[in-house]
């Protein structure tokens, strides 16, 4: 913790919590935020950037972010609750894991068995730090995105409708296909200023996907299509970031000339224009 407070405190940086391969914390670096960190429960293989072991639930672990969060270099937090027991997919007839959870009990049907219970709740008490740092970072003038797919029940649970209720919330809807993904699954990000509306992009019908319900990984193991989506598309995130950047600029900071890449070859950059 010492040696990232002594790095934070001489670059300009975003949080990238519950980061996974830590995809858009590596090309927020590569775009200007030099500073930037990914934090997540494991390490996983093939991620992009460092990954910083850390635990939302971990008083000591929570204690150490608040402190980081007082940094004036820290200029964005993104956040990403893990939605598998709110995934609507679960409720595709397929052979695949039962519902957890419904538009009625979006915080866990009546009927879970204990094990069942027991991941749901975890899943709730990460769905309300998520949001109590959501609420946080908005309050201090940090800029703050949470993500979860469109569909996902996360957005019908409590902390995100009180989330909803505290303060002014802003949101996009894309087609991951239309960034740099293979199959046109929707994702949301919420947002606390009001320019995520360009991110709003639907597939244009030019180019096909992959099918979803099963497929296979990189390692030939059989798997639900929904588990290979779970990593942000490159280009997905040069958007993301080029977004955070043009926001930053709004607020008066200056941007280096040669932070963003020339993306003229992405259909996003092209809608924009």
């Amino acid at each position: 913790s010492e040696r990232l407070d002594r790095y934070m405190a001489n670059h300009c940086c975003m949080i990238e919590v519950s980061s996974g391969t830590a995809t858009l914390c590596s090309v927020a670096k590569q775009y200007g935020l030099d500073g930037s960190i990914a934090l997540d429960k494991t390490k996983k293989r093939g991620a992009k950037a460092t990954i910083f072991v850390f635990d939302i639930l971990d008083p000591k672990d929570k204690e150490l972010l608040y402190h980081w969060l007082e940094s004036d270099l820290l200029a964005w937090v993104h956040i990403a609750p893990v939605c598998g027991t709110c995934s609507r997919a679960r409720q595709i007839r397929n052979g695949g894991p039962r519902p957890l959870r419904s538009d009625e009990f979006p915080m866990g049907l009546p009927d879970l068995l204990p094990g069942e219970r027991q991941r749901v709740d975890l899943a709730n008490s990460m769905y309300i730090e998520s949001c109590a740092l959501f609420q946080f970072c908005a309050n201090r003038g940090i800029l703050v995105t949470m993500e979860n797919p469109s569909n996902s029940l996360f957005w019908l649970t409590e902390p995100f409708v009180e989330l909803q209720h505290a303060t002014t919330l802003y949101h996009s809807d894309s087609q991951m296909c239309m960034m740099g993904g293979t199959r046109p699954k929707w994702t949301r990000l919420v947002v606390n200023f009001s320019a995520i509306d360009e991110l709003n992009v639907e597939c244009d019908g030019s180019h096909r996907h992959q099918p979803c319900g099963k497929a296979k990984d990189s390692q030939g193991q059989e798997v639900y299509a929904t588990s290979l989506e779970a990593e942000y598309p490159r280009r997905f995130c040069i958007a993301l970031v080029q977004c955070i950047w043009r926001q930053l600029q709004r607020q008066g900071m200056t941007l280096m000339l040669d932070a963003l890449f020339d993306v003229k070859d992405n259909k996003l950059f092209e809608m924009q224009t």
